[in-house]
């Protein structure tokens, strides 16, 4: 979701799609073994397809910022083919 930072973020976000609230983040974290930020969240079963472009509100330093997210399906590690899913 949000890349070059340090900060730690612990406040559910807001998803918007075309600049519309259709949920928001319930956990966030960096993923080492997809080398990329990943998230859970509830979205609106209209917007909820995989492939969808959503963005995530965010605040850093104290100012609300929007970064891009493309709505996955889960699992996003498939244990059984030992393979990462990256898309």
């Amino acid at each position: 979701l949000y890349q070059d930072t340090l900060y730690v973020y612990s406040d559910d976000y807001n998803v918007n799609a075309n600049s519309e609230y259709v949920g928001y983040v319930t956990s966030l974290l960096f993923s080492p073994l997809l080398k990329r930020h990943i998230a859970i969240a509830k979205i609106a079963s209209g917007v909820a397809a995989a492939g969808a472009r959503v963005f995530v509100e965010m605040e850093v330093l104290h100012r609300s910022q929007y970064f891009p997210a493309q709505i996955t399906r889960l699992p996003f590690y498939n244990p059984a083919r030992k393979t990462a899913v990256v898309e």
